[in-house]
């Protein structure tokens, strides 16, 4: 079923917290990860929930890379920040007919906090 990007998006938060990982695209040779840019113009970090999401989507500009499983606590401590820092956004859950739903990163992280506290 074809869900809204922000279905998607409550979906994916609630599989991340409760998995503790997510999944980026990585070209393994250059170890470049994805990255895509809205209409906007705007650069974002496309990550999923699962792999076989992430899998689907590389094709295209993203053909030849390979999911990538980020352990949750190093996406936040390490990768949140330097995207904050290069002002990019996170997008959640793209499908190869539609974009995710894109965040800011500082959102994308307080929705997460959110999530997890329902976990602990």
């Amino acid at each position: 079923s074809a869900q809204a990007p922000e279905e998607r998006y409550r979906f994916a938060l609630k599989r991340i917290a409760e998995h503790t990982e997510v999944w980026g695209l990585v070209q393994e040779e250059q170890s470049l990860w994805a990255v895509g840019t809205d209409a906007e113009g705007r650069d974002f970090f496309p990550i999923w929930p699962h792999p076989l999401f992430a899998e689907a989507c590389a094709r295209d500009e993203w053909a030849g890379f390979v999911p990538q499983q980020v352990d949750l606590e190093d996406f936040v401590e390490e990768l949140v920040p330097a995207l904050e820092r290069d002002g990019q956004d996170v997008s959640l859950f793209s499908t190869p007919e539609s974009l995710g739903h894109t965040v800011d990163t500082f959102e994308f992280f307080r929705d997460l906090e959110a999530e997890l506290a329902q976990y602990e």
